[in-house]
């Protein structure tokens, strides 16, 4: 790495800020806007399989974004979740070759493999998604059915393929279908066989936060959790009534671990929603790391430092990995286009 970050510098030109510009940019600052967040699911009707998307409100009314063609019959969306840019990524589970990470057209719904699925063997299925705010990877369940083991799978975005694999056990008997990150980077795991949320200590053990029983298992239940605007780590879910099968949308009340109803989704008993995905608040200028409204020589520096670190998940990586700016999990030359460009543009839109 030394030696890129070296022709890396051999090119980039240093320049001189004055208080003109600075004047400028004071200026040109405006206040954060407000946002209503909207969630994303899959959601399936008598076999029909569509990317909706819909506010948090009561009742909630889904958008159908689009229609969804699967490679098979056996196989469901099982998870959905957001990269900080923006962009929308699914698991797709199924006993088959075509499990794996895919990304979701935002304007059509349209699922495109990422390099070659991931292709679990028979009867070992992918289970949520979920992005990790630590490591800056986006993480699938992968689990054989009920039992006391359970592996988390991080994806290399640029080609689906599994980075890294996190081996946790359960005291139970468990089947763990939903996966959430604390802003922390500390997984929530929710266990349908024994109906509560979970979280490992550091030992690799789960441990149950507390109840959530009042609904009805699905294997395709999963959670999502807010990362940016007023509520960071507010933590969706969808579930399922025992009385008459109505899907529910859910929030997680941590630290606890407890469900609170928040309102009907609609499809009555035949329609089931596959796991909600909370859209970021996109930063159009996050190479600005010093939050100062330009990208200038004090943001090269945190972005040499953390280039110099490399892999987003190491220990000693500083800023919580902010360099990163195409959401790989690695900061390198990529990262450092990325930068330029704003480096050079100075002051954000």
């Amino acid at each position: 790495m030394a030696s890129a970050w070296n022709r890396r510098m051999g090119c980039f030109s240093s320049r001189l800020h004055n208080a003109a510009l600075a004047a400028a940019v004071a200026v040109g600052a405006t206040t954060a806007t407000t946002h209503a967040q909207t969630l994303w699911s899959a959601r399936n009707v008598n076999g029909q399989n569509t990317v909706v998307k819909f506010a948090a409100t009561i009742p909630a009314t889904p958008i159908v974004v689009g229609n969804v063609t699967l490679p098979g019959t056996q196989y469901l969306i099982s998870g959905l979740d957001f990269t900080p840019d923006g962009r929308l990524w699914a698991i797709v589970q199924g006993n088959g070759p075509a499990q794996g990470l895919y990304q979701v057209n935002r304007s059509t719904g349209a699922l495109t493999a990422v390099g070659t699925p991931f292709g679990f063997s028979s009867g070992f299925f992918l289970s949520d998604l979920s992005w990790d705010p630590k490591t800056h990877r986006l993480v699938a369940i992968a689990t054989a059915g009920v039992g006391s083991n359970v592996a988390l799978v991080s994806f290399d975005i640029n080609t689906g393929a599994g980075v890294t694999t996190r081996y946790y056990s359960s005291p139970y008997s468990s089947l763990f279908v939903g996966l959430a990150f604390k802003p922390d980077g500390v997984p929530l795991l929710l266990d349908v066989q024994q109906d509560w949320i979970m979280q490992p200590n550091g030992a690799g053990i789960l441990l149950d936060l507390g109840s959530v029983l009042g609904f009805n298992a699905n294997f395709s239940q999963g959670m999502g959790t807010e990362y940016t605007g007023a509520n960071i780590g507010r933590t969706w879910y969808t579930a399922y009534s025992w009385t008459d099968g109505t899907p529910l949308l859910m929030r997680v009340n941590l630290p606890g671990g407890w469900l609170t109803t928040f309102g009907a989704l609609p499809g009555g008993s035949t329609a089931t929603y596959g796991d909600v995905a909370a859209e970021p608040i996109v930063d159009t200028c996050a190479a600005d790391f010093t939050d100062d409204n330009e990208v200038a020589d004090s943001d090269f520096v945190v972005f040499a430092n953390q280039y110099n670190e490399f892999d987003c998940a190491a220990s000693s990586m500083p800023g919580n990995c902010s360099a990163d700016l195409n959401f790989d999990g690695v900061v390198n030359d990529t990262d450092f286009v990325l930068f330029a460009t704003a480096y050079e543009a100075l002051v954000c839109p």
